[in-house]
C-alpha cells in the first residue's frame, strides 16, 4: 500500500491530503507500540535468550548438539550491561556458535567476543 502511495504521489502536500481522503488509510497504518525495557533491566532474560540463540544456530550451522556455556561465562553474560540490547546478545551468541567448538562455552570465548563488539 505504502509502495503503491508513494509511486502515485509526489508532494508531501498530496500525501496528507490523500491521508485525510482516505481517513481508513491512517487506521490500517495504525499498531500498537509495546515498550520493552532494556535487557540489562531483565536479567533473568539474558540466559534463556542466550540459550535460544544458541540452540537456533546449533540447527542452522547443522551442528549435532549445543554444548551450553560453562557458569563463568553465564556469570559474565549477566554482568554485561548490554548496550546494544538483544541484538548485540543475538550477534555475540551467532559469533561464539561459528567460532566455538564442540566443547562448552567459556569465559575467555565470552570476555573475547564481548572485546570484539562493537562498541554502541
Amino acid at each position: 500500500m505504502i509502495a503503491n502511495l508513494a509511486g502515485r504521489v509526489d508532494d508531501a502536500l498530496d500525501i496528507v491530503a490523500f491521508a485525510v481522503a482516505r481517513a481508513d488509510l491512517l487506521d490500517r497504518l495504525a499498531f500498537d507500540v509495546i515498550t520493552v525495557p532494556p535487557l540489562r533491566s531483565r536479567k533473568e532474560d539474558i540466559l534463556l535468550l542466550a540459550e535460544f540463540f544458541a540452540l537456533n544456530f546449533t540447527s542452522e550451522l547443522k551442528r549435532p548438539f549445543f554444548p551450553g556455556f560453562s557458569r563463568t561465562a553465564e556469570s559474565q553474560m549477566l554482568e554485561y550491561r548490554w548496550p546494544g540490547n538483544v541484538r548485540e546478545l543475538k550477534n555475540l551468541v551467532q559469533r561464539l556458535m561459528i567460532l566455538g567448538s564442540d566443547e562448552e562455552i567459556g569465559l575467555e570465548e565470552v570476555k573475547q567476543a564481548l572485546g570484539a563488539a562493537p562498541q554502541v
